[in-house]
């Protein structure tokens, strides 16, 4: 994992992380890292994404695969890995407490009733404020 999180040149592809001889060195060096931003356990009744997610972040922070090692030079990856624990806790399958399918608030979400959705959709926002 990067050491370089809290530094303002984190997004930047520096040097050191490129092997010799990469013919590419010189163009990955001007290229600034992207984001790719994992959202999982939307809705409750999907236990089975607890474990897919878990197997992804050990797999993306693994020491000593390549090709976790590589993907983390090249991506920044922001991971929110339960985003309905309150629906789980009221053993909901589909709906959050509020009683709502949070997929289908992202339009407009309630910042009292949704705020989870509010934090993923600020989290996409800050990613690419253009959209």
């Amino acid at each position: 994992m990067t050491s370089r999180a809290n530094e303002s040149n984190f997004r930047s592809i520096l040097p050191e992380e490129i092997e010799e001889g990469d013919e590419k060195s010189s163009e990955l060096i001007t290229r600034r890292k992207r984001t790719a931003i994992i959202v999982g356990r939307v809705h409750p009744g999907e236990s089975n994404a607890s474990f897919m997610m878990e197997g992804f972040m050990k797999f993306i922070t693994s020491p000593t695969n390549p090709v976790a090692c590589e993907l983390r030079k090249r991506v920044v990856f922001k991971i929110v890995p339960f985003t309905n624990p309150d629906g789980v806790i009221a053993g909901n399958y589909r709906v959050s407490m509020s009683g709502n399918d949070l997929n289908r608030k992202y339009l407009a979400p309630h910042s009292k009733l949704h705020p989870i959705v509010c934090a993923v959709k600020k989290l996409i926002k800050d990613e690419n404020p253009d959209t």
